[in-house]
Parts: C-alpha cells; structure tokens; sequence
C-alpha cells in the first residue's frame, strides 16, 4: 500500500502484477503470514483481506466470462443455436 507506518517507514508492498490474480493472492497472503510472524497483525490483516478480494475479484471474473470457442456451431448460420434473422 505503501502508507507511511508509525516509525516513518514507507511500507513495501510484495512485487508482481495482476497477469495472474490466483498467484498474486497465494504472494499476498504468503506476505499476511510473513507479517504475522514479525508480529504485525494489522498489516497482516490488510495483505489477507487483499489477498482474499482478490481471488473473489478472479471468481467472479472466469464465470462472468463466456468460454470462447467452446461450441463450433454456435454462431454458425447453419446451426441451430443461431437465431432466426427472418420470419417466412
């Protein structure tokens, strides 16, 4: 997060991006029990919370999302999963 926390030091966030949400959660929350361990359980707390938002954040993502490619006639105009453009 990076805040300034009561002895003035900046804190450090742990390195990585969001190309991989359910990897980034398992650093998080390695670094929440890093925390624990030094006896920071506040910070510890925040790095879990974030950690667990965003494997929600990834659930919900992967079933928002249709599978692409799935099914080779949707969307064909000879299938029957295509709709009807016209009415005879």
């Amino acid at each position: 997060r990076g805040e300034t926390i009561a002895g003035g030091l900046k804190e450090s966030r742990p390195s990585g991006g969001l190309d991989d949400p359910t990897e980034r959660a398992r650093v998080l929350w390695e670094h929440a029990r890093s925390l624990t361990r030094n006896g920071d359980s506040s910070g510890a707390a925040r790095y879990a919370r974030d950690a667990l938002a965003l494997l929600e954040y990834a659930d919900d993502r992967r079933r928002a999302l249709p599978r692409v490619g799935t099914d080779p006639a949707a969307g064909a105009a000879s299938s029957s999963t295509a709709p009807a453009l016209n009415s005879a």
